[in-house]
């Protein structure tokens, strides 16, 4: 397996929380300020520490044209600009690094379903290449990703969704047709409004499940969160239950 691609499942792995993470919006939204926290247990006190903070600007069509992350210091870290073309479809992403200057610029194109997407560095050389299909409701079923070098597949990884459009399960497969990792989500239960569970699988068995569920805590009256919590289901001090690691909050602000 490349190491590029045992990567991508880790970070797809630890990431799991974030898969459906209710960030649809709702009203005319004008710019959205989102913080993150991790938790901490000092002498039987949960502590948040500051993990990230962004800010994105949205246009009159609902399409969200800037973001910017910011360090701990309250200096840029990284931003983004996004051009959308008449009907909204996504087509151009630049990034800029601390010192303003351009370090990837993403370029997307449409050919009936299936959304073209090709990374390029600060150079101009070709860095990352993919072929997502989009169901009716914009939500990619299928993502086939090359390797940049040969243009062979790489991976491929499948979603399905609820009759709502939610998030339901992924499943990656290798090149070589092998299925690494899934994540399933369950809704509603355990005093949860969601549930992911995440398994990276080798030679064909499990070799590492993780369970993770979010708590909304905080909406506006337009049903956007202001507050939502994460959870992990791991044992610690000699028992196993759902353990708070992560708090989020947005300040949105409506045209």
């Amino acid at each position: 397996m490349k190491r590029t691609l045992i990567a991508a499942i880790l970070v797809l792995a630890f990431s799991a929380g974030t898969f459906g993470q209710f960030d649809g919006l709702n009203g005319p939204i004008a710019k959205v300020e989102k913080w993150s926290y991790k938790t901490e247990d000092k002498s039987g006190n949960i502590v948040e520490v500051w993990n990230a903070h962004s800010v994105t600007m949205y246009d009159v069509n609902q399409n969200g044209i800037e973001s910017i992350h910011y360090r701990e210091t309250g200096t840029v870290d990284e931003r983004y600009i996004r051009t959308f073309d008449g009907s909204g479809q996504l087509i151009q992403v630049e990034k800029y690094n601390c010192f303003g200057n351009l370090e990837s610029k993403t370029l997307y194109q449409y050919e009936g379903n299936v959304q073209i997407k090709r990374g390029y560095n600060a150079n101009g050389d070709l860095d990352s290449a993919s072929d997502t299909e989009l169901d009716a409701g914009g939500n990619w079923v299928r993502m086939t990703i090359y390797d940049v070098d040969s243009g062979a597949v790489s991976s491929v990884t499948e979603n399905t969704y609820t009759s709502d459009g939610e998030p339901l399960s992924m499943k990656m497969y290798t090149d070589e047709g092998e299925l690494p990792i899934t994540l399933d989500t369950r809704y509603d239960v355990e005093g949860m409004d969601y549930i992911s569970t995440s398994a990276i699988y080798l030679l064909g068995s499990v070799f590492m499940k993780t369970e993770s569920g979010t708590r909304i805590i905080e909406t506006d009256k337009h049903g956007n969160w202001t507050e939502q919590r994460s959870y992990e289901y791991k044992e610690r001090f000699g028992k196993t239950e759902w353990f708070l690691i992560n708090i989020y909050r947005r300040e949105i602000t409506y045209r």
